[in-house]
């Protein structure tokens, strides 16, 4: 099993995205766990290909969210967001 921090800021980011355009992501939450697998994975990954907060802004963090969503994805596996995590 990987772990992987979202910052926190990155995550706030998420959170003000418009819903039409990133449904996934404007929906994550710090109050509740989400889960999403298989053709879920697609379409998150798809979100964080288009998701852009500006220049220099965290491009390692989505990168390796990305990197472990196809891992999942070959390993036909489900990645959980757990707010409640503590590392």
């Amino acid at each position: 099993m990987n772990i992987y921090n979202i910052p926190l800021e990155l995550a706030k980011l998420f959170f003000k995205l418009d819903a039409t355009k990133f449904p996934i992501l404007s929906s994550l939450s710090f109050d509740d766990y989400d889960l999403f697998s298989d053709t879920q994975l697609d379409s998150l990954n798809f979100e964080l290909e288009n998701f852009s907060p500006g220049k220099d802004l965290f491009p390692e963090d989505i990168k390796k969210m990305m990197e472990m969503i196809i891992v999942a994805k070959d390993l036909k596996m489900s990645v959980l967001f757990d707010p409640f995590r503590k590392m």
